[in-house]
C-alpha cells in the first residue's frame, strides 16, 4: 500500500498542473489515506506535503497552508530537517 500512496502523490500533481485540480486533489487525498494507514510518517508527511501543493494549485490557499502545517508538524517529529525546512520555506511563502 504504501508504493500505491508513494505513486498517487507524485502523479496527482501533474494531474492539478494540466488543469484538472479537481482530479488531483482526489488522488492527493487518496495518498494521504493510504499514507495514514501505513506506519511511515515520513510516507504520510511527504503526502501532506503534496496535497499542499495540489491545494495551492487549485487557489485553495489556507487548506493548502493547514496542509503543509501536519507535514512540518511530522517532520519536525521525526528530525527530517531537509524536508522540514523545505516546507517551512514553502508555507512562509504561500
Amino acid at each position: 500500500m504504501a508504493k500505491v500512496a508513494v505513486v498517487l502523490a507524485k502523479f496527482q500533481k501533474g494531474v492539478a498542473g494540466r488543469g484538472d485540480a479537481a482530479q488531483g486533489e482526489t488522488l492527493a487525498r487518496m495518498a494521504v489515506d493510504m499514507a495514514s494507514q501505513s506506519e511511515a510518517p515520513m510516507l504520510l508527511a511527504d503526502a501532506h506535503a503534496e496535497l499542499a501543493e495540489v491545494l495551492a494549485i487549485a487557489g485553495k490557499l489556507e487548506a493548502a497552508r493547514a496542509e503543509m502545517a501536519r507535514a512540518i508538524d511530522l517532520y519536525r517529529a521525526k528530525e527530517n530537517l531537509v524536508s522540514l525546512q523545505r516546507s517551512e520555506v514553502w508555507l512562509a511563502t504561500r
